[in-house]
């Protein structure tokens, strides 16, 4: 789907200049709208708006969307790095090393 593509894009290059709040915006417009379609974006989705929120200390919002990322693809790797990373901020070391643990076996 082209729009959606278009959508993914603009949200990706909001992201790229450090317009986090624009792009977590964009990527949920995108995963509203497009949640059924290919999944790979989808999966990235959830995986972009996390580490958006993330950069802007909204932690549990990321973690909730690495987890997503997560559900959508379990060998997703930089989704449990960067949720590991999350749960630190949050000091969930119990969840921290579970993550890693699944980055670095």
């Amino acid at each position: 789907n082209y729009s959606g593509i278009r959508l993914f894009n603009k949200a990706g290059k909001n992201y790229q200049k450090g317009n986090f709040k624009e792009a977590i915006k964009l990527f949920s417009k995108y995963i509203i709208k497009y949640s059924t379609y290919a999944e790979d974006y989808v999966r990235d989705a959830y995986y972009y708006r996390a580490l958006s929120k993330g950069s802007i200390e909204d932690y549990d919002g990321a973690i909730s969307d690495f987890t997503k990322a997560i559900e959508i693809y379990p060998e997703y790797t930089s989704a449990y790095l960067y949720r590991g990373i999350a749960k630190l901020n949050i000091e969930d070391l119990k969840g921290a090393c579970f993550d890693a643990k699944k980055v670095f076996h």
